[in-house]
């Protein structure tokens, strides 16, 4: 019987530096990986999401509550994101 793969799941709790980081490297492993050329989110909405919970990250760095709730929902779209990609990886990877 195969050993079934699990992704670890540490980005649900990572602080926002971290998750921007993190996700960086995802998208650099993942994007134009033949292994993986199915993913359900494209490799440019990734892109896409990283680089606008990037830029929230900075302006909520000045604690306005605006900037903060901005940040906030930007890195919850970017970790659903992340969790598909994840368990797609599972499968991928059989």
């Amino acid at each position: 019987m195969a050993e079934v793969i699990r992704a670890l799941l540490d980005f649900m709790k990572m602080a926002p530096g971290a998750l921007r980081n993190f996700s960086h490297g995802i998208y650099s492993g993942m994007n134009g990986n033949p292994v993986y050329s199915n993913p359900p989110i494209p490799m440019e909405a990734l892109a896409a999401q990283i680089e606008t919970f990037s830029s929230w990250v900075v302006e909520a760095m000045d604690g306005s509550r605006k900037a903060i709730a901005q940040r906030d929902s930007a890195g919850y779209e970017l970790r659903n994101m992340l969790l598909q990609l994840a368990k797609y990886v599972e499968l991928a990877s059989n």
